[in-house]
């Protein structure tokens, strides 16, 4: 019963608090409230996120897309709630973000939702671009060991791409 509760808590907590609705601007993208930095999603966009120039370190969707085409899945995946999956595979949801913020957490949430909406099994693609990360990981591991909770947990450093 605990189980139930807490998978239906965080089901609840992420389709309130980091569903993605999908609103973009003329270049492809938005603005990341939380963090401010510029969110694609498109890989056509001219808008730099603030963290990069001509590199792709700061750009989630880069590595997002790369990872996407590495396991064949479809980048992007829209609901008809106009949420979006950052990778959609044959078998998983995945949910990519950056390791180094507290946004890491919503990522357990979003993977279980997403995983809810496809019939997929849940996954979290975590990306360490800064020194520190290892807190964050080791939390959201902890909570999937913990719950037994079926999430893939796929950790990429790009500190050195």
């Amino acid at each position: 019963m605990k189980k139930l509760t807490i998978l239906l808590f965080s089901i609840l907590i992420s389709s309130l608090a980091t569903a993605h609705q999908g609103r973009t601007d003329s270049s492809g993208g938005h603005k990341d409230s939380s963090t401010g930095e510029y969110h694609s999603h498109n890989s056509e966009s001219k808008k730099p996120s603030k963290s990069s120039s001509s590199s792709p370190l700061g750009n989630e969707n880069y590595y997002n897309r790369q990872f996407c085409t590495e396991v064949s899945g479809q980048p992007e995946y829209q609901l008809p709630d106009k949420s979006r999956i950052d990778c959609l595979t044959n078998t998983h949801a995945f949910e990519a973000d950056w390791a180094d913020g507290l946004k890491v957490y919503e990522s357990v949430g979003q993977s279980l939702y997403y995983a809810a909406e496809t019939g997929k099994q849940p996954g979290i693609l975590l990306l360490i671009r800064k020194n520190g990360s290892d807190k964050h990981i080791r939390k959201v591991k902890r909570v999937i060991e913990r719950w037994k909770l079926p999430i893939k947990l796929v950790i990429i450093d790009v500190r050195n791409n």
